[in-house]
């Protein structure tokens, strides 16, 4: 994760990208909150905005099972999302 935020903190103060907006779904979504809350407590000359996003998408799974006899499946589940959009704000 240190790459990530590093990434991330790169974007915004040296390249000056107007946003970094971190994608996740699933089990990585406590990942992605992590990740903006560390790049917030990390950043101190400018107020780090932080806006997110969270909905539902499908995925669909493709099941392939160990008996050769049977057919491959199709499983369709709906899954968290989010989307946290970071930004800076000079103090």
């Amino acid at each position: 994760m240190e790459s990530q935020i590093k990434r991330v903190k790169v974007l915004l103060l040296d390249k000056k990208y107007p946003f970094v907006t971190v994608h996740a779904l699933g089990a990585a979504i406590g990942h992605a909150i992590i990740l903006a809350t560390q790049v917030r407590e990390r950043i101190h000359d400018h107020e780090v905005v932080l806006e997110t996003d969270i909905s539902t998408t499908t995925v669909h799974d493709d099941v392939v099972p160990s008996n050769e006899e049977q057919d491959i499946w199709t499983n369709s589940r709906k899954t968290p999302t989010i989307a946290i959009k970071i930004s800076l704000r000079a103090k």
